[in-house]
């Protein structure tokens, strides 16, 4: 297998950048959703606010540095400007908070505030009547406790591993839908010899890239972002239809970072 493409999303749910190499440390990408939209005590993303993802965020001066955000109307700033907040939140139409990591050990930034109806949890996840929930019986228990994982913005796990087989797969048994990479927002695409949604074997296995070696964790389980539409992409309710139907709703293996590393696009990929 090769690596195909990597990206890195500075702004939690907004859409990213590609990259020719990356730097991975224990924490996943360098840069990774290192800044989020806060309501109050609770880290805000696409699935309530799905207009993020018409939004672009950039280090145009760097990793350590406030990436620069993209509004879809072209409109241009840093994340750090005192207007940063005020002009997503117009967009969004709810004031929120624009916002950096906190310290891992503040454990209340962190932890998980409120509790969905199983009405908003099936609205999030962009099930209709009869469609049941996806299969979180292999996720962390600390899930439940904490809204992301201390010290970090990401839903579960620092890294999300797709292959474009899957892509084609999907493609195949969606064919009136718009199937772009970018609905789906891995870290790591890689390009395999083999067909189907081949990354559903691979949970428990290791998978190395030059020094890096990834942890292959759990299945991602969908939900309604992939349905969103921005850019020159429609909305398409649809391939949560297809998904439910074809992969039990997931795409795509979360991971965790058991060595880091650098990953250069078109480095070898192998399964241990």
């Amino acid at each position: 297998m090769e690596v195909s493409g990597l990206w890195r999303y500075p702004v939690k749910s907004m859409g990213g950048e590609s990259l020719e190499r990356i730097r991975v440390t224990n924490k996943g990408f360098v840069g990774d959703r290192a800044w989020a939209l806060r309501d109050g005590d609770n880290t805000r993303n696409a699935k309530k606010f799905p207009a993020l993802m018409g939004m672009r965020a950039a280090y145009t001066q760097g990793p350590n540095n406030p990436p620069t955000i993209t509004l879809a109307d072209g409109q241009s700033f840093t994340a750090n400007d005192s207007t940063a907040s005020a002009r997503i939140s117009e967009v969004v139409g709810k004031t929120l908070d624009l916002t950096s990591l906190a310290p891992d050990s503040d454990l209340e930034f962190y932890r998980r505030h409120e509790r969905r109806s199983l009405e908003e949890t099936r609205a999030i996840l962009g099930l209709v009547d009869g469609e049941p929930l996806p299969d979180t019986s292999g996720f962390p228990a600390r899930v439940a406790e904490f809204a992301t994982p201390p010290g970090t913005f990401f839903d579960c796990y620092p890294v999300l591993v797709m292959t474009r087989s899957s892509l084609d797969a999907l493609a195949k048994a969606a064919p009136a839908s718009a199937i772009d990479v970018r609905r789906f927002r891995p870290n790591i695409l890689l390009d395999t010899d083999q067909s189907g949604f081949v990354e559903a074997a691979w949970t428990g296995r290791r998978l190395r890239i030059g020094d890096v070696v990834l942890s292959l964790d759990v299945m991602c389980p969908r939900c309604v972002m992939t349905t969103v539409g921005f850019d020159d992409l429609p909305k398409d309710p649809g391939i949560m239809r297809t998904l439910v139907g074809t992969t039990n709703q997931n795409l795509g293996i979360y991971a965790e970072v058991l060595s880091p590393g650098e990953i250069v696009m078109g480095d070898e990929a192998v399964l241990e």
